[in-house]
């Protein structure tokens, strides 16, 4: 049986050392190092997916609804959403609808801005006593927020499932 290969950011030896290096520091954390603000981002597509979607289908059952995506101009549009989760519950949920800009982006978190807006949310964390914790560069499964973003996702889909 085929499957669909699993997407996985490209890590080069570089990135491999400094997560070895993140995952032996913080091995032997007590409950009390951990009690950190996780935050991430995640695009959610209204309508469509980004990949490919599977069936089984006999010949001549290519047509029938249950073996069809149905599609949208433009694909439907898609919602970003950033989030936060510490050990206290969770933090506010924010939703940026349509496209998602510079500016817009840069208000609600720092990820891969450029250096100006770097520096700018470096001295904001700082006025605010906010320590940032570095992560290693390809390692987005070592932020605990992921496993929240999944069981988004399943939502979504159950959702889409629902208007089919």
């Amino acid at each position: 049986m085929e499957r669909v290969a699993r997407k996985k950011p490209l890590a080069s030896l570089k990135n491999w050392k400094a997560r070895d290096a993140f995952e032996r520091e913080h091995l032997t954390w007590s409950t009390v190092d951990w009690t950190k603000v996780f935050s991430d981002q995640s695009k959610f597509n209204r309508f469509v997916s980004d990949g490919k979607k599977y069936v089984r289908r006999r010949p001549g059952e290519e047509f029938m609804p249950k073996c069809t995506i149905p599609t949208i101009n433009h694909g439907g549009g898609s919602v970003m959403a950033w989030a936060a989760f510490s050990r206290n519950g969770l933090g506010p949920l924010h939703i940026a609808e349509g496209i998602m800009d510079s500016t817009s982006y840069a208000r609600i978190l720092q990820d891969n801005l450029l250096s100006y807006v770097g520096n700018v949310m470096t001295r904001w964390l700082l006025r605010k006593k906010i320590t940032k914790m570095e992560w290693p560069s390809q390692s987005p499964d070592l932020n605990p927020i992921i496993n929240l973003w999944n069981d988004v996702e399943k939502e979504v889909q159950m959702a889409k499932s629902i208007q089919y």
